[in-house]
Formats: C-alpha cells, structure tokens, sequence
C-alpha cells in the first residue's frame, strides 16, 4: 500500500504540465530507442510499425500540450533580465526568448498538422530546430558557467584547508555545507577531488542541467545535419534528458534555479 506522501507526490507531479509533458516525452524518446533495437534485432515489422506511430503520435500531442508555454517562457525572460549577474542574466533571458519563438513555431507546425493552416513545414521546422539549438547553447554556456563558480570555489576549500585555517560551519554561495566538510579538512590524506566532489554533490541541480542539456543538443545538431548521429544514439541521448528532466520536477529541489 502507497504511503499518503508518496500518493500525494504522484498527485502533484501528475498535475503540472510540467510534469506529463517530461513523462510524455520520457514514452516518445523510449518508443524512438526501442523500434530501433527491435530493427537492429530483426523485430516484427508489425511491431516495429505499431512502435514507431506511437512514438509520432506522443509527439503530435505534446505539441498540443505544450500551447501556450511560449508565453510563459516570454514571461519568465521578463523576470530573469533583473538578475544581478551579468552573465546569468544574458544568457538566460536569451535562452527563454529563442525557446519562446521555437515554441511558437511549434505551436504553428501542430496546426499544419492537424489541417488548420498550410505552411512550409520543411523551412519552418528547420527554423524551430535551429532556435532550439540557440537555447541550448545558451543553456550549456549557464551551465559550464554555474560549474566554474562551483569548482572556484572547490579549491578555494582547498586551499583553505591546505593553509591550515580550516572550513567553516556555513554555507559558501553555492550551496557548500561547511558542516558536510568539515571531515575533509581533519583528513590530511584528502585531495582536491574530495573537495571537487563535496562541491559537485551539493550542486546537483547544475550538474543534472549539464546532463540533461549536453544529452538533448545531439538531437537538434542531428536533425540539421551537423553530426550524422544513428536513430538510437538519438532515443537514447532524448531519454536520458528526459529523465533527468522528469526527476527534476518530481523533486523540485533538483531543479536550477532560476
């Protein structure tokens, strides 16, 4: 039997669109992984076929449940132009304003599908695909700037360890329990990597962003031909973003912020 908090868990999760749309492409990315395998694996063409159309199907629709989230997105670039760091502030309302156009896009290209408009679906979904990319580029360089900050201030620890005025009990600005530290500094044996991955552990909203993005950019570089990469490497990077994806709204606490 459930516990109540588990079941409320899965309530809260269920109940944000956040989170059927990372279970919804969680399916998509599988299904894509699996009727490659059952191809390379001589599998039943009819099965293969029945896989396959799922997996376009999952895709159709979450078009459809993603409307609107390009003016979230305009919304959310509003809010993170005011951040204090230069940097973050650049590249994240940059990201939010190139996602908000390619979900706009997107949002056109649902409705050619389903017959409501005509338009070049072709160019306009090369278009998509390549403000995507933008958004990911601008997220990988967040990300690599978050972890620099974070491997700072990892040697900084180091350092303070090695020069023999020990480590605090507090938290450094990015999140480093002084307190979860403290043993490495009575270690003489310790090394920089303790350090390195003490700070990596307290971190893991930046790490699991730098996962998630550095799986997703292969799928846009494919798609416009840049990196010949097979039909299952594609599920497979597409899945494991998706993953990442969905835990991070299935603990918020995981998610980067902002």
């Amino acid at each position: 039997m459930m516990s109540k908090d588990l079941t409320k868990k899965i309530i809260t999760f269920s109940g944000q669109t956040a989170g059927r749309d990372k279970f919804y492409r969680t399916c998509q990315y599988g299904s894509k992984l699996l009727w490659w395998c059952l191809e390379q694996g001589s599998g039943d063409p009819d099965l293969i076929r029945k896989v396959k159309t799922l997996e376009k199907t999952i895709g159709t629709s979450r078009k459809l449940f993603r409307f609107g989230k390009s003016f979230d997105a305009i919304t959310a670039a509003m809010k993170t132009i005011h951040l204090p760091d230069v940097f973050l502030s650049f590249t994240i309302t940059l990201a939010k304003l190139n996602q908000s156009v390619y979900l706009l896009i997107d949002h056109t290209l649902w409705a050619h599908r389903i017959g409501l408009v005509e338009v070049d679906s072709k160019r306009l979904s090369n278009l998509s695909t390549r403000f995507w990319l933008a958004t990911l580029i601008l997220n990988l360089s967040r990300d690599l700037y978050e972890l620099s900050n974070v491997l700072n201030d990892a040697m900084a620890l180091y350092a303070k360890r090695v020069g023999g005025g020990g480590i605090g009990n507090h938290y450094t600005s990015n999140g480093v329990d002084g307190r979860d530290s403290q043993h490495l500094s009575t270690n003489n044996n310790s090394s920089q990597l303790d350090f390195v991955i003490l700070c990596l552990q307290q971190n893991m909203p930046v790490v699991l962003d730098l996962v998630k993005n550095t799986a997703d950019i292969f799928l846009p570089l494919s798609s416009l031909g840049y990196l010949p990469i097979p039909v299952g490497v594609q599920g497979l990077c597409g899945l494991i973003s998706s993953l990442v994806g969905l835990s991070t709204v299935w603990e918020s606490t995981l998610k980067i912020q902002p």
